[in-house]
Order: structure tokens, then C-alpha cells, then sequence
């Protein structure tokens, strides 16, 4: 593994990500509270947690590719997401592939597609 590299399918057989085509990875959080209303009208806040999401995208991929990416969402089950950062250090996440967004550009020898878009939401919560 090496920077930059992203891994995903079932634990074990992972598969790496296309790194061509433009790919853009949008990393978002979603902070898991538990709020009460105090009588005063104070918020009353507790962090429970962290939930880590993804958006990667790319501009262009090849039908091959796509294929790959339509194989694991149709597993339709929990996937093994690996992430390596920039020093070469990997991180790991069970996460939900929601159904894939893509348009089709051309059907010659190989299809081209542009706009693929997967979303990533990891399954637990992470303090």
C-alpha cells in the first residue's frame, strides 16, 4: 500500500480504487449529539461521537472500472473501506456504498463514463 491509495470491498478482498480520472475525495463528519433543553431554555450538549463519511468522485473512468465499482454495490452488504494517508499509514472503516451516480459519454471500444460519484458512510461512530 502505498500513499493515497484507496481499498475498498468485502474484509479481505479489497479491492484498490481507480486513481486516475480525475478522483477527488471529499472527507465529511457528522457529529452524533445528545441535546436536552434545560427549563432555563439553556442547550444542554453531549459529543457522543463522530460519524466519518466520503464522497469520491472522479471525472472519467473507463467501463472496466465502472464495472468494478457496480460489483460492489451490488454486494449489498457492510464493506471494508482502507484509506492510506499521506505518510503511508492506513486507516480502516466498515462502511454503507449508497447507490452510485454516472453518466454515460460513449460505447466505443471501451465506455467512457464521467460524474461517478460514490458516497461512503462509515457504520459506527467514532469518539
Amino acid at each position: 500500500m502505498k500513499p493515497g491509495d484507496i481499498y475498498l470491498g468485502l474484509p479481505g478482498q479489497e479491492i484498490l480504487l481507480p486513481a486516475y480520472g480525475g478522483r477527488k475525495v471529499i472527507p465529511k463528519f457528522t457529529e452524533i449529539r445528545k441535546e436536552k433543553v434545560a427549563i432555563d431554555g439553556t442547550i444542554l450538549s453531549d459529543l457522543v461521537g463522530v460519524r466519518p463519511a466520503w464522497i469520491i468522485s472522479y471525472e472519467e473512468l473507463f467501463g472496466p472500472d465502472v464495472e468494478a465499482l457496480l460489483d460492489l454495490y451490488e454486494i449489498r452488504d457492510d464493506l471494508n473501506l482502507i484509506i492510506v494517508d499521506r505518510h503511508g499509514v492506513s486507516k480502516e472503516y466498515e462502511v454503507i456504498l449508497r447507490p452510485p451516480a454516472m453518466t454515460r459519454e460513449s460505447i466505443r471500444d471501451e465506455w467512457e463514463w464521467s460524474g461517478i460519484t460514490l458516497e461512503l458512510e462509515a457504520v459506527r461512530c467514532y469518539p
